[in-house]
């Protein structure tokens, strides 16, 4: 802690967090907001960009959220306090002493519906609001995420819980919606079989157990959409983009995904079985205990990719980039992997079984 503590810090947090939720929560009002928040408040980490990278929310963005919070809520009209946790970070290569956080679980009343809200302290002096996150029924899907300050005005209005309602009745009845706004929705366990959803923003969209059996989702935007144990066989992911986004336990056998782009992605324990993701980008991808049998990655990016453990019969990997990639105690029988690039990567030779004589590039600069 930098600076003398004022009484803040010997009354505790609760001695100001009525004072901080009526100014935030009561008016929506963006100079009350500033009042009480500290510097990292504007900043938000962006997935979509490379690890440590953090982009700056504008003032103006955040005016317009604001807004549209207090549309959609109302002004707070009473909360009690769910969960405290009050606690020190002993880094002591950034603070002599360590820095005092808090955090909130609220269980509040607005004027036009209910409402959770975590809200995050922290100490420097006094104690400011470093994040919050509100999860209400009456709330756009985009403003009740974690990044909620990376939300489009426009989304926001948008989608709203009524017009999402029709939305998905008209998803059941019509079977498409091409090029659509359907970010941060929720089609969990639904029936979406050959739906065509060709080029629309599915951004943080939720498919966690839904049907998407032969659905066309080509070039549609999947950053941070959930497909866990989703049913996509035979699903069209042409030239998808998706950094992030999670395919756990997701049936994808006979999927197309050529093309694709899905950094970071999560396919662990998916089943994979004849699927083409030729000339993918799955870079730090994690395939951990994913059946890959048949499976097409030629000229693929697989860089820093986890195959541990998985099931890799007859994969081809011709041309594709495997630097740093780990197979340790995967099962990879008649695999094709001619003129791939291998430098750095893990292949302990009691864990796998993989030609003799794999063809190897000296001629690049190994980046692990």
């Amino acid at each position: 802690m930098a600076g003398q503590v004022g009484w803040e810090f010997l009354l505790g947090p609760r001695a100001t967090l009525g004072d901080m939720t009526d100014r935030v929560f009561q008016t929506w009002q963006h100079q009350d907001l500033f009042e009480v928040v500290n510097s990292n408040f504007f900043i938000r980490p962006d997935r979509t960009a490379k690890q440590g990278q953090e982009i700056s929310v504008s003032t103006e963005n955040l005016k317009e959220l604001l807004a549209i919070y207090r549309e959609q809520l109302g002004p707070l009209k009473s909360f009690h306090v769910v969960e405290e946790k009050i606690f020190r970070n002993r880094n002591r290569l950034f603070s002599r002493r360590g820095n005092v956080y808090a955090s909130y679980k609220l269980q509040a009343e607005f004027a036009k519906a209910p409402a959770v809200i975590r809200l995050y302290l922290d100490l420097y002096g006094s104690w400011r609001v470093h994040h919050f996150i509100i999860k209400s029924s009456a709330l756009s899907p985009c403003l009740s995420q974690v990044d909620w300050q990376l939300c489009s005005a426009r989304q926001a209005r948008r989608n709203t819980p009524q017009r999402i309602v029709a939305m998905r009745q008209k998803i059941q009845t019509l079977r498409q919606c091409v090029a659509c706004d359907l970010s941060f929705l929720d089609f969990r366990k639904m029936d979406l079989a050959g739906v065509n959803f060709a080029r629309a923003n599915l951004t943080g969209t939720n498919f966690n157990q839904a049907n998407l059996q032969s659905a066309d989702l080509r070039q549609t935007k999947l950053r941070r959409a959930q497909f866990k144990a989703a049913n996509l066989q035979g699903a069209n992911l042409a030239e998808t983009t998706g950094a992030g986004a999670i395919f756990y336990q997701a049936d994808l056998q006979n999927a197309n995904l050529k093309q694709a782009r899905f950094p970071r992605a999560n396919f662990e324990k998916a089943n994979l079985q004849g699927s083409n993701l030729d000339r993918s980008d799955l870079e730090e991808a994690n395939f951990y205990q994913a059946d890959l049998h048949h499976a097409h990655l030629n000229q693929t990016s697989l860089f820093r990719a986890d195959f541990r453990q998985a099931r890799m019969t007859r994969t081809q990997l011709n041309g594709a980039n495997l630097q740093c990639a780990s197979l340790g105690g995967a099962a990879a029988l008649r695999v094709q992997i001619n003129g791939a690039l291998m430098d750095g990567m893990v292949l302990p030779n009691q864990a796998i079984n993989l030609p003799t004589t794999l063809a190897r590039r000296r001629d690049v600069v190994l980046r692990c």
